[in-house]
C-alpha cells in the first residue's frame, strides 16, 4: 500500500490523531516508473515533499538556477537531490548532464555512474577542464547551425518536429563557482553565451557557490530565472540574492533549510528532503508517539537502482557532446598499424570540439619532418622507440626504404635491459653514442646524400634519418672540417625536403632551441618532467596533464595551441623481424 493511498485510507475510517510529520526534512520517493518524461517542455525535480511540496522545472522556472550558501548549508546535498531527481525523471536522451566539481571531486562523485553523466570534471585535473570548455562551445556552435538549417526557432520546437533526435536538454553544473573563476578566467566569456542562448538551445547552468558576489558576473545573473539560498556568512549576501536578510538568519544546525525565489516573486522557505527507497511493501507496526526522520537512502544505492533500470529497459545514451579524457596510455591494434601501408601511429588525438578522439598518423616521406620534444621522463625516449619500431616493422614486411640511418644517442634500440632490446634490420644504419666520431658522422651523412642522389621511380621510396637525443649530436663536428651536425642536417633538409627525406628528431632544449626546428614543422611537446626554463623557447600551449606520453602536437593542420595527444606506446616484444 503506497502512503497516498493508506492516508486516504485513514480518513475514510475517520482517524483524526495520526502521528505528527517528523521534525526533519521530509522524504522523497523516487517515480513509480523511472525515466518516462519528456524534457521537451519541462524538466523537472522535486527538493520538498509533504504538504507544500518544491519542485523546480529549469524550463519554466529557469533556464538557469544559482544555488548559493555557506559552508555546511547544505548546498552539495541540495544539488545532488536536484540532479538524481531529474535523472530518475528523465533517462538520458532527454536530459544529461556535465559536472563541473571545483571541490576536489567531492560534490558530484556519487553520480558519476548514471547514464546521463556525460562528463566529471574536477580542478584536480585542471587541464581536463579546458577541454570541455572547448566541447561545449563547439556543442553550442552545433545546435545554433542544427536549428538554423531546419528551420526551428528554439531547443522546443525542434525536438517536437524532430522527437527522435539524438539532442537532449543538457545541464552544466559547477560546484564551486568562485574556484572555476579564479582557476579558468576565460570561462566567464562562455557561461555568460551558454546564459545568454541557453533558454533557445537546450543548455541550462547550475550553478553553486559559497559567496555570489564577484563570482556570479552580470551577463551571467540577468539571465538567471532561479535563486536558491541556504544559510549565508553574512546578512549583506543574504541582501543580495534575496533582497531580505533572511537566509542569514537560518540556523547553523539546520542543514538544508534554504529560501527559494523565482523571478520578482517573493521568496519562499522551505527544507531540501533526502530521497528514500522503499525495502519492500509497508507494514503495520504500533505507533509509539515519537516521531521519526526517514532513512535516507546512499546515494550510490540511488545511482545504481537508477542505473539498472536504465540497463534493464535498454534506454539508450546519447551521443556524448564531452568526450571522456585521453587514456593515461594507449597502443594501436594490429588493424590500426596496417590500415595505411608505410605510415606510422603517432598517437590518439583528443579532438573536442568535433567531439572525436582519432588515431593521429604520420607519413614519413609524404609529410614534413617531426620532432617530440622532452624528457626520458616525459617520454620521449618511449616515442623514438615506438616510431623506430613501427618503421622496422614496415621493413619487415612491406618494401623497405632505400636508406634508414639512426643516430642512437638516447640507446632506445639497445637499451641495458634485455627484455625491452629492439634488433634494427640488416639493411638500417645505426650510430649509438659510442660510436661516434667525425669520422662515422660524415661516413652516415655520405650514405644519405648518396641515396639521395639517386633518381627513384617510386615516391613512396624514402631515405630517412632519425636521431634520439638530439642534444648529443647538435654540435659534434663532421669528417675533417669544420660544420657541425646541425649545420649538415639544416642543409639537407633544405635541399630535399618532403617527399624523399624523411625525418624525425627527438631531443630535449637543445631540439626546441636549435636551428633545425626551423625546418620541421610538426612537432610533439611533452610537458612533463619539464620545467618552465625549458618551457621558455616553446609556443603557447593547450594545457594537458603532466603525464608519461602525453603531448601537445603543433602542425601546419593544428597550430599553436594545438592539439593534445598521448603518444603511442612502443609494441611489446622488440621490433618485429622479417
Amino acid at each position: 500500500m503506497s502512503g497516498s493511498t493508506a492516508g486516504w485510507l485513514l480518513d475514510e475510517l475517520g482517524a483524526t490523531d495520526r502521528p505528527p510529520q517528523p521534525s526533519g526534512a521530509a522524504g522523497l520517493t523516487l517515480p513509480d516508473s523511472l525515466m518516462t518524461r519528456s524534457a521537451t517542455g519541462a524538466l523537472t525535480a522535486q527538493l520538498a515533499s509533504g504538504e507544500d511540496p518544491v519542485t523546480i522545472d529549469l524550463v519554466a522556472h529557469g533556464p538557469h538556477l544559482l544555488v548559493a550558501g555557506t559552508t555546511g548549508s547544505g548546498k552539495s546535498e541540495l544539488l545532488l537531490t536536484l540532479l538524481t531527481g531529474m535523472a530518475a525523471c528523465h533517462p538520458a536522451t532527454e536530459v544529461s548532464f556535465i559536472l563541473m566539481d571545483f571541490k576536489g571531486g567531492s560534490s558530484f562523485a556519487a553520480l558519476s555512474g548514471l547514464p546521463h553523466t556525460m562528463s566529471m570534471e574536477t580542478n584536480l585535473a585542471e587541464a581536463e577542464s579546458l577541454r570541455t570548455f572547448d566541447a561545449l562551445g563547439a556543442e553550442l556552435r552545433r545546435r545554433e547551425e542544427l536549428f538554423l538549417a531546419a528551420g526551428a526557432a528554439d531547443f522546443r520546437s525542434y525536438r517536437s518536429a524532430h522527437p527522435g533526435a539524438d539532442l537532449p536538454r543538457l545541464v552544466v553544473a559547477v560546484d564551486e563557482l568562485r574556484v572555476l573563476m579564479d582557476d579558468h578566467p576565460q570561462a566567464a566569456a562562455l557561461l555568460a553565451r551558454l546564459a545568454a542562448t541557453g533558454r533557445s538551445l537546450g543548455f541550462h547552468l547550475v550553478l553553486a557557490t559559497q559567496r555570489a558576489q564577484g563570482a556570479v558576473g552580470p551577463d551571467v545573473r540577468s539571465n538567471l530565472g532561479t535563486v536558491i539560498c541556504l544559510r549565508t556568512a553574512t546578512e549583506q549576501e543574504s541582501w543580495d540574492l534575496l533582497g531580505t536578510a533572511e537566509a542569514f538568519t537560518i540556523p547553523a544546525d539546520a542543514p538544508g533549510r534554504a529560501y527559494l525565489k523565482h523571478g520578482g516573486q517573493p521568496a519562499r522557505t522551505f527544507r531540501a528532503g533526502q530521497f528514500a527507497v522503499a525495502a519492500g511493501p509497508p507494514t503495520l507496526a504500533p505507533w509509539t508517539g515519537a516521531p521519526t526522520d526517514p532513512a535516507p537512502a546512499p546515494w550510490p544505492e540511488l545511482v545504481n537502482l537508477i542505473r539498472t533500470e536504465a540497463e534493464t529497459r535498454g534506454l539508450l545514451v546519447p551521443r556524448q557532446a564531452v568526450t571522456p579524457a585521453l587514456p593515461d596510455s594507449w597502443s594501436p591494434d594490429p588493424a590500426e598499424l596496417t590500415a595505411v601501408p608505410g605510415s606510422v601511429v603517432a598517437g590518439l588525438a583528443d579532438l573536442p570540439r568535433q567531439r572525436a578522439q582519432i588515431p593521429l598518423r604520420w607519413l614519413p616521406g609524404l609529410e614534413a619532418p617531426a620532432a617530440w620534444i622532452g624528457t626520458a621522463a616525459g617520454g620521449v625516449d618511449k616515442a623514438a622507440q615506438s616510431v623506430l619500431a613501427q618503421l622496422a616493422g614496415h621493413d619487415a614486411v612491406g618494401t623497405p626504404a632505400e636508406a634508414t640511418v639512426v643516430l642512437d644517442g638516447a640507446g632506445v634500440l639497445y637499451p641495458a635491459e634485455t627484455a625491452a632490446r629492439m634488433t634494427p634490420p640488416k639493411h638500417w644504419s645505426v650510430l649509438t653514442a659510442e660510436q661516434s666520431t667525425p669520422e662515422a658522422l660524415a661516413t652516415a651523412l655520405d650514405r644519405l646524400r648518396d641515396e639521395l642522389a639517386r633518381p627513384s621511380s617510386d615516391q613512396t621510396f624514402t631515405v630517412r634519418l632519425a636521431v634520439t637525443q638530439w642534444g648529443r649530436w647538435a654540435t659534434q663536428r663532421v669528417g675533417t672540417g669544420y660544420e657541425t651536425l646541425e649545420e649538415h642536417v639544416v642543409q639537407l633538409l633544405r635541399d630535399h625536403g618532403p617527399g624523399r627525406l624523411a625525418a624525425a628528431f627527438f631531443g630535449g632544449r637543445e631540439l626546441a632551441g636549435g636551428r633545425v626546428l626551423g625546418q620541421v614543422p610538426t612537432r610533439f611537446y611533452l610537458p612533463a618532467g619539464t620545467t618552465p626554463e625549458h618551457r621558455m623557447v616553446w609556443p603557447t600551449l593547450h594545457r594537458v596533464k603532466e603525464a608519461p606520453g602525453r603531448a601537445v602536437l603543433v602542425s601546419p593542420e593544428h597550430p599553436a595551441p594545438g592539439v593534445a595527444v598521448q603518444l603511442s606506446e612502443p609494441p611489446s616484444g622488440g621490433t618485429p623481424q622479417p
